[in-house]
């Protein structure tokens, strides 16, 4: 099990709450030194001195506590946007190229193992199944009719590809985009060694393992569009685990409640 790591923004942020914390502290230390318990003539200057001490405790609740809350409700805005992405990419051609791929896959029943999803999967499940995906070596076949027809179909969406690569929303999600560049790497590879049936033997097994790359990418982000749509959308859920499935058609035996 990976280690947690911790971002150097909650670093930031745990130090300066710390230090206003322990300025605080020390600001009530000598408002106790010079005015003690007693009220006297000082009384006034005493709770001004008082309200200075908890300014501290101030910015930290409204410089931290809240910017958190706030930067909260942006990442679940930015969730929502990238969802709205895959839906669109995923119906355009990415559950196109994940059926074709799987062809190409030696090993496809054990990616399918892993990757094919259940209607009662929890947030723990998905978690497992993309910790598996990552260490998950796809074994590909260097079978050129099967590739042919991968790299014709990223071909006739190349501008689709381009035109969701320029779009600077996607620049904000990395497992996105990292896909995108995937599919673009193909395409530079058809551009660059030309007519299929003159490319050798190795040219075919590298583009094979390329394609596989691109496979263990794209079936990371049909999880995450998978657990969305298991939160937000059940009716088309239960559409995607059973006969629409990318991953090959399959029927489920409980249906969906009426």
């Amino acid at each position: 099990m990976p280690k947690p790591t911790f971002s150097r923004e909650i670093i930031d942020k745990a130090l300066i709450a710390a230090g206003l914390v322990a300025l605080s502290c020390v600001l009530y230390f000598i408002h106790f030194l010079v005015f003690g318990s007693h009220h006297d003539a000082g009384y006034y200057g005493e709770k001004i001195f008082s309200h200075i001490a908890f300014l501290p405790i101030h910015a930290l609740v409204l410089g931290i506590i809240i910017e958190g809350m706030i930067s909260f409700r942006e990442n679940l805005s930015r969730r929502k946007k990238l969802n709205m992405f895959l839906g669109i990419f995923f119906r355009q051609l990415g559950a196109e190229f994940l059926a074709l791929a799987n062809n190409v896959c030696a090993n496809r029943p054990d990616l399918e193992a892993i990757t094919l999803v259940h209607k009662d999967w929890t947030h723990k499940d998905f978690n497992r199944a993309k910790t598996q995906l990552m260490s998950f070596k796809p074994k590909m076949n260097a079978d050129l009719q099967n590739l042919m027809r991968i790299l014709d179909m990223l071909k006739t969406h190349e501008n689709d590809i381009l035109t969701m690569t320029r779009n600077p929303l996607v620049l904000d999600f990395e497992d996105l985009y990292n896909g995108l560049l995937s599919l673009l790497h193909l395409i530079e590879e058809i551009h660059f060694r030309g007519i299929y049936q003159n490319m050798t033997k190795g040219e075919m097994q590298h583009l094979a393992k390329d394609v596989g790359k691109a496979l263990i990418k794209l079936n990371h982000l049909w999880l995450t569009y998978m657990e969305h749509l298991k939160a937000e959308h059940p009716v088309l859920f239960h559409c995607q685990v059973g006969v629409c499935s990318p991953l090959g058609p399959r029927l489920i035996e409980d249906q969906l409640d009426e």
